[in-house]
């Protein structure tokens, strides 16, 4: 996988909390502290084994719909079912609810027909531009990482690495079918496919914080995933935005409600900023963001020269070969990015793995 400079301790900035940044798969290891085998940490390891026994355990019931009621769904609780836009139909307790027909409504906003903007603009996502964040080095693109002065401070729920992997290949196959070479197509990490929830800080409207600072809002966090249940999605869509991102739209079928976890975390971040990036219903994950239009003398369909067209074409296949792919969400990131979009860029990032955990509140 490539980390960017994900291996490098980010230089010191007066006035900033710098601790050394860690590969971005770093996380997912937990090595054993020499000379301390005690029986304390011995009941430690024991007992995260049992709790990541029962994230399976319950991450499988919701897969076959058979969790109980009380654990956000399965075959004890109302089980609606709702066409998906692609065709086939998506099924679970929270199918058909308030949010779920919210989310939809939001995202038949964001799948109408698109002018591409990006390929005359060089406008990406985020009120930044191409030129922002790419360069192009011996024919391939190179990621520029800019330094915040202020770390983003997001909490994202992260996608199954195994899922993460099998859609990456996906939409890598189609892009390349269509002509999409090296240089005109970023694709995001599928290490760390994610869907944001909220934000700390942003870059946009950065709030400093000290290292006590950050251990309070990491503890304000996990009070919200002590209490969460996994979360069962379903791609209800994949679009292709006006400034070039492909973009994978979810629906929940059980779990906690993505609206209520973002609740949560307003309440247990109070200083986050007032205006947040997203949708507060919305569950979405980036996938690539195409650059520029393909290369007219190859790939499918680009003998016309007409590269709207292609792109429309493209778009649509990738709605078809992904639409519908489930995956359960039973862990949030809290996640320091030291640059600029350090998440989708490769950048240096300092996360922290909370399990959803599906207990009873912190008190």
């Amino acid at each position: 996988m490539p980390t960017g400079q994900g291996d490098v301790p980010p230089r010191h900035v007066k006035g900033n909390h710098r601790p050394p940044a860690m590969s971005p798969l770093a996380f997912l290891t937990n090595p054993a502290t020499p000379g301390r085998k005690t029986e304390r940490h011995r009941k430690a390891r024991l007992a995260a084994l049992g709790a990541g026994a029962l994230l399976a355990i319950y991450a499988l019931l919701l897969q076959f719909d058979m969790a109980p009621a009380w654990l956000g769904g399965g075959a004890n609780s109302v089980s609606a079912v709702a066409p998906r836009s692609c065709g086939g139909h998506h099924q679970g307790p929270a199918v058909g609810s308030e949010y779920f027909h919210n989310r939809t409504v939001l995202y038949d906003s964001l799948s109408g027909p698109q002018e591409y903007s990006f390929l005359s603009s060089g406008k990406t996502s985020q009120s930044l531009k191409v030129s922002d964040l790419f360069e192009e080095k011996d024919g391939k693109l190179v990621p520029i990482l800019k330094e915040q002065k202020v770390a983003v401070r997001a909490n994202v729920l992260h996608v199954d690495r195994k899922e993460a992997h099998q859609m990456y290949q996906t939409v890598k196959r189609i892009l390349s079918r269509y002509g999409f070479g090296d240089t005109a197509v970023w694709y995001q990490d599928p290490d760390m496919y994610h869907m944001s929830l909220w934000h700390a800080s942003h870059h946009l409207d950065p709030v400093p914080a000290s290292p006590r600072e950050v251990g309070l809002e990491i503890v304000g966090v996990t009070q919200v995933t002590h209490k969460a249940c996994p979360l069962r999605v379903s791609l209800d869509r994949v679009v292709l935005t006006s400034t070039g991102v492909v973009l994978g739209l979810w629906q929940l079928l059980s779990g906690t409600e993505p609206f209520d976890l973002r609740q949560q975390l307003r309440k247990n971040l109070p200083r986050s900023p007032e205006t947040q990036l997203y949708d507060p219903v919305m569950l979405h994950t980036s996938f690539a963001r195409i650059l520029k239009g393909p290369d007219s003398r190859k790939g499918v369909g680009n003998e016309s020269g007409n590269m709207a067209s292609v792109l429309r074409e493209a778009a649509e296949e990738l709605d078809k070969e992904l639409c519908g792919t489930q995956t359960t969400l039973s862990t949030l990131l809290y996640v320091e990015e030291w640059d600029l979009l350090a998440l989708a860029l490769d950048g240096r990032i300092t996360p922290r793995l909370l399990p959803l955990r599906c207990g009873e509140p912190i008190t």
